[in-house]
């Protein structure tokens, strides 16, 4: 079905059909089932579906019947629109470009799209639309729509999470190449992100709201259904680094600041690390009675995994968090898996075994002792094993006062009230 109205949507563009287009985008609509809603709601919502973000406003729901009718509409739809008027010459974070014929086109595109949400508004009375980007470049365009129309515009934004030195570039980034926020509302997971997004001009003080990670929620409970944390204390799951680069496109209108990041370079690499820590797990596991099984990304190679350990229980595809459940204890490279893990009450190693760490340590999180942070193969070794063999020491690493001081620093939901602040925020305007 799918399928069918991506090809309609195509021709209704290429017919210069805003009419059309717009009763594609009503077709396609589809109500979030896991969002349980009252008798009587008061407005309907349009929700530009994003795996991570939709899961935040699910978990926000949870517990409550929602006054909002929330609808999906495939983000894929909107892009089809983009790509008449400026497929590959915009990009996320990039959007500042002065050519006399992408200005041009940005107008075109906002015009098509201003008539489009007119006749879908009429056939589908709704009052706001959330993404979970603020720079998601096919949507830049549609938040000045809004803004015209008065529909409502929030973003749940997703992307808040960044080591020191990426927000200091991320600050040059956000204030040259990245556009303004032209909606209502950005809800954020943490401070760091608010202060960069108003320092870098892209919003208001007063278009900011810091409510926390909702899905932080799947975590909580988690440790609530395994008190004890001992019913998997022989499992372990590894989740395949990802290194961090910039969101940087070599924009030719501003002269980028002399750093290896802008370049896409790292002065290190986890891989090495992560082979390593498989290596050694794989000889752990032949004298102790543990299953270990790695999270692989989606596009990234699983063969040199295969190859250090021929029977490791590989996963790809889905959310991380996910197969935290199963496994009591996690290793994790620089991601947020690792602040869900915590949450979960998971045991955490995040081995580095990098030279000149200090050097390097801004690329990293602190995570305040929270986790084993082995800088060697013989420390790593040692402590999974202790880890394995010896309930008091995991003990020592779930620290709830550590942990909650943690997450109240990069996710603001210790308390794991962040999703009753999403509801009450975003009911406020239904």
């Amino acid at each position: 079905m799918l399928n069918i109205l991506f090809f309609l949507m195509k021709i209704s563009c290429w017919f210069d059909s805003p009419y059309l287009s717009s009763q594609i985008l009503r077709i396609s609509l589809r109500n979030i089932k896991k969002i349980k809603k009252h008798k009587i709601t008061k407005s309907t919502f349009l929700v530009l579906h994003k795996e991570g973000g939709i899961d935040d406003l699910i978990c926000a729901y949870e517990n409550k019947n929602s006054k909002i009718n929330y609808l999906i509409l495939n983000r894929r739809l909107i892009k089809i629109i983009y790509n008449q008027f400026l497929k590959n010459k915009l990009y996320d974070y990039d959007y500042n470009y002065f050519d006399w014929e992408i200005v041009q086109n940005k107008k075109k595109y906002f015009d098509y799209l201003d008539k489009v949400i007119f006749f879908l508004k009429k056939s589908k009375n709704f009052k706001g639309i959330i993404n979970f980007n603020i720079f998601y470049y096919a949507e830049v365009e549609l938040q000045k729509v809004c803004k015209k129309q008065r529909i409502k515009f929030f973003t749940i934004h997703k992307e808040s999470l960044h080591p020191p030195i990426y927000r200091k570039y991320l600050k040059w980034i956000y204030t040259n190449t990245s556009n303004n926020f032209y909606g209502d509302k950005i809800f954020l997971y943490n401070n760091f992100e608010k202060k960069l997004l108003i320092e870098s001009r892209i919003c208001k003080s007063n278009q900011v709201e810091v409510i926390g990670m909702p899905r932080l929620s799947q975590s909580f409970k988690i440790k609530k259904q395994d008190k004890d944390n001992n019913k998997y204390k022989n499992s372990l799951i590894v989740y395949q680094s990802n290194e961090k680069y910039l969101p940087y496109f070599k924009n030719k209108h501003f002269k980028k600041p002399d750093h290896t990041l802008f370049d896409r370079k790292l002065p290190f690499s986890l891989e090495n690390t992560e082979i390593e820590c498989v290596k050694i797990l794989k000889k752990i596991a032949k004298k102790k009675n543990i299953k270990i099984s790695i999270k692989t990304r989606t596009g990234q190679k699983q063969s040199k995994f295969i190859k250090a350990y021929k029977g490791l229980n590989i996963l790809s595809g889905g959310a991380g968090h996910r197969h935290l459940k199963p496994n009591q204890i996690v290793v994790a490279f620089n991601s947020t898996i690792i602040f869900e893990a915590l949450a979960a009450g998971k045991v955490v190693f995040t081995p580095n075994f990098i030279k000149n760490y200090k050097k390097n340590s801004s690329y990293f999180f602190n995570y305040y002792n929270t986790t084993l942070e082995d800088k060697n193969k013989i420390s790593f070794k040692k402590n999974i094993i202790k880890m394995i063999d010896n309930e008091n020491y995991r003990k020592k690493y779930q620290n709830n006062k550590k942990i909650n001081r943690l997450l109240k620093i990069y996710l603001n939901n210790s308390d794991n009230r962040s999703g009753e602040r999403l509801v009450k925020s975003l009911e406020k305007f239904a």
